[in-house]
């Protein structure tokens, strides 16, 4: 895979060095999310990574200013692994960008559930923001291009969706159970039985005193894999095709013997 950044220094064949080795990074890191998963069956958020298949940044070239990535394994089935890694880094880059709509992805023997594409495209979404951080002027842009000459763009469209947040309705109520809790920074994971994966949270400034404890003795629950699940009030923040981003928590409260 090539990413080719065109526009402004990127035509004279250089970018500066601070955004532009930041943006490779984003792109990286989506794209070792997808590493991951093809390896392992599971979307991980953090390191680390299964090593068994690794993008190499091999070279850079001219024409505006491109860099080459490849897929290295040492799987027998070396072709389909390098075919799944480099689809599904572009279906999580995509569904990132707003440039795919949900769905499946099979690929090479692999079926990626449309629910784990929008986990990954999530876990993806700090590594996005990152990508387009060279990306500011119109004339900018980054192009992901696949060996088969199929290639998706970055550009100040795609990063306006990134950064666009919608609110929704306050006064939405869930039974969740909570994945993850970081009292300091108000903020975790819980999950959604309906779309079967985790959500990031912000818990409100304003919200119920109850609310961080409350959440705090069901992460408990969720660690010791007991099932127990608990009512949130909460406010869906979306992107612009109304995909879920995260959600903001205002009140937590436990139902009557379920903690």
């Amino acid at each position: 895979m090539r990413v080719v950044f065109s526009g402004a220094e990127a035509n004279a064949h250089r970018i500066e060095a601070y955004q532009g080795l930041d943006s490779l990074y984003g792109i990286a890191r989506a794209a070792t999310l997808a590493a991951h998963y093809v390896a392992t069956g599971i979307v991980r958020h953090r390191m680390p990574f299964d090593s068994s298949i690794q993008w190499h940044l091999t070279g850079l070239e001219q024409g505006s200013l491109g860099a080459v990535f490849q897929v290295i394994t040492q799987a027998a089935n070396a072709a389909e692994v390098v075919l799944r890694t480099t689809r599904l880094t572009s279906r999580i880059v995509r569904r990132g960008t707003g440039q795919a709509a949900a769905g499946d992805l099979n690929v090479g023997g692999l079926q990626v559930p449309s629910g784990d594409v929008d986990a990954l495209a999530e876990a993806a979404e700090p590594g996005l923001q990152r990508a387009h951080g060279w990306i500011d002027q119109p004339n900018k842009s980054i192009a992901l291009v696949e060996n088969n000459g199929s290639s998706l763009i970055l550009n100040s469209t795609s990063k306006e969706y990134i950064e666009t947040e919608i609110e929704g309705e306050i006064d939405e109520i869930q039974d969740v159970s909570v994945a993850a809790l970081n009292v300091n920074g108000r903020n975790g994971r819980v999950y959604f039985f309906d779309i079967d994966r985790t959500v990031p949270f912000k818990v409100s400034r304003s919200a119920n005193a109850r609310t961080i404890p409350t959440l705090g003795d069901f992460v408990r629950q969720y660690a010791r894999r007991t099932g127990a699940t608990v009512n949130i009030r909460y406010t869906k923040i979306f992107y612009p095709d109304q995909r879920l981003k995260r959600i903001v928590i205002h009140d937590c409260f436990a139902i009557e013997g379920r903690a």
